[in-house]
């Protein structure tokens, strides 16, 4: 079962239909409690504790269910980009008597976060166009500060007659408006497009079976240290794969082929 009211049924759903998992969808749990992505209620936390939180609420809710599955997501700099917003969506699996579980990530760069500050309606159109607004819902407030977190007059928007209803009213009381994307599901496209890829990822760890006691879920793990093809230093890049199960602990190393190139490596190329 999938404890939401933000539509993530729709695409996590699918993604575990190749396993033959039936996914129910309830809105009997109110998810908001753990966590909203406008700020009203702050999340309690990890990522991960919080989406088990989920799942846990979720069972007790539909005590026929054997499994949960429930995500989380969170808005932030890239690892790699740190201009750039990145999305980063966990979703999680836990069976009823919390002895199983298994837990992906998904970071990715598509799903759309504007937070823009405006003074005038031609910036509040921009910042509305670079939102992907009205194909993505908006949260419109008044003042200066582009955090995408608002207080509880946040005005959610989804039609343009409201986004000029909003924004004015938001320049009279305070010189300035936020219009950021509305980052719950259901309301923003892209990132339920990362949802769907990390569903698509637990789909396939739980394929993916211990060679030594045959639990689901067995993952690996880039090890760097690849060495360079010119002078044989350690390099950032993988060098092996690090195979494991969370249930007996079995574990398996898979050496990589060929060797790093010398524009990434920090001798050859500082």
């Amino acid at each position: 079962m999938l404890a939401t009211r933000h539509g993530k049924a729709e695409v996590i759903a699918p993604a575990l239909a190749s396993l033959g998992l039936a996914v129910v969808a309830t809105d009997a749990v109110d998810t908001d409690r753990f966590g909203t992505f406008t700020g009203t209620v702050a999340r309690a936390g990890t990522m991960r504790e919080a989406a088990r939180a989920k799942a846990i609420a979720g069972l007790a809710a539909m005590p026929g269910a054997a499994f949960a599955i429930a995500s989380e997501g969170a808005f932030g700099p890239h690892p790699q980009a740190p201009f750039a917003t990145a999305d980063l969506e966990l979703v999680l699996l836990r069976d009823r008597a919390g002895t199983f579980e298994v837990v992906v990530e998904h970071l990715a760069l598509e799903a759309r976060a504007v937070s823009r500050v405006v003074r005038t309606w031609p910036e509040a159109e921009a910042a509305a166009s670079a939102a992907g607004f009205p194909g993505h819902a908006l949260v419109v407030r008044d003042g200066a500060e582009p955090s995408v977190a608002a207080p509880p007059r946040a005005m959610l928007v989804r039609e343009p007659h409201d986004l000029a209803r909003h924004v004015a009213a938001a320049l009279a009381a305070a010189g300035a408006a936020v219009v950021a994307n509305d980052l719950r599901a259901h309301a923003n496209p892209t990132r339920l497009a990362v949802i769907r890829a990390a569903a698509e990822a637990l789909a396939r760890r739980l394929a993916a079976t211990c060679p030594a006691c045959g639990r689901p879920g067995w993952h690996g793990r880039a090890q760097p240290g690849l060495r360079c093809a010119a002078c044989g230093e350690e390099t950032a890049l993988p060098a092996a794969d690090l195979f494991a199960c969370d249930g007996c602990g079995h574990e398996r190393r898979v050496p990589r082929e060929g060797a790093a190139d010398p524009a990434r490596c920090p001798r050859c190329n500082p």
